[in-house]
């Protein structure tokens, strides 16, 4: 019995581990968002309805372009982006995909506190 209930255990810290490592999950109304963060990069991905694509890229400019220098409006994305503040990240931005991986070690620890409070907001945008 003991060896039954030892098991168990085994497997639910198991379980619990391997959720805890892939990151942080939301799935709502056909929309899925992960974010991830290592010592080197901080990372989301999301799918949600193209329906919404134009809101989520429209928040990305509020967001990150203080002086509009370039838009996430109406564009397709797949490329390494430097903003006019010197924040440099990457972008795959289609229809109903999201995808930003940041370098930490090629940024401020000011531009990692603002591409997180974007992707947070991000979480709100993509599932109203």
């Amino acid at each position: 019995m003991k060896k039954i209930i030892r098991s168990k255990v085994y497997w639910a810290i198991a379980i619990i581990v391997m959720l805890s490592c892939t990151g942080c999950h939301i799935n709502n109304n056909n929309a899925e968002i992960a974010i991830s963060e290592t010592p080197e990069t901080y990372q989301l991905n999301a799918s949600f309805s193209k329906s919404k694509t134009s809101k989520v890229r429209a928040y990305l400019d509020r967001s990150l372009n203080s002086n509009a220098s370039m838009s996430f409006a109406n564009a397709e994305i797949d490329a390494t982006i430097t903003l006019d503040n010197a924040t440099k990240f990457y972008v795959k931005s289609y229809p109903g995909t999201l995808k930003i991986r940041f370098n930490k070690k090629e940024n401020s620890e000011e531009a990692l506190a603002k591409i997180k409070s974007t992707c947070e907001g991000l979480k709100t945008v993509i599932n109203e």
